[in-house]
């Protein structure tokens, strides 16, 4: 996911778009540009430089492919996670410490390895 959710961040998606297309391609979700399309209004931080979309793109990823209890443990995994490694949520602070594209890849390689953990464990 991470190498799809790069490509697609040049390609000019938003940061969140990046995550879901990256991992619509991957898992073939099928999801025919509807979360795609509503995570665009999360860019630049919601429009205020606030949350990152990228990480809020994860949380609405496992919403989506998982039942709620799985959806809510990987959310707090991945939270838990990101924060470790950044000490933040903010679209600004981390564009401005980070870059946006560092910030993407880890976001998609992290919800990757999550994800694909959970699916093995669900066969």
């Amino acid at each position: 996911m991470k190498d799809l959710a790069y490509r697609y961040y040049f390609d000019g998606w938003g940061c969140g778009q990046c995550i879901i297309k990256a991992a619509d391609t991957k898992y073939a979700l099928g999801l025919n540009g509807e979360l795609i399309k509503a995570v665009s209004a999360a860019g630049n931080g919601f429009g205020y430089s606030g949350l990152c979309a990228a990480p809020a793109a994860v949380i609405l990823l496992f919403g989506y492919m998982f039942d709620e209890n799985t959806a809510k443990r990987l959310r707090i995994m991945f939270l838990n996670e990101f924060n470790m490694k950044y000490g933040s949520f903010n679209c600004c602070a981390l564009q401005r410490t980070e870059g946006c594209e560092n910030i993407i890849m880890y976001a998609a390689d992290t919800a990757d390895r999550m994800i694909s953990a959970e699916l093995r464990n669900q066969l």
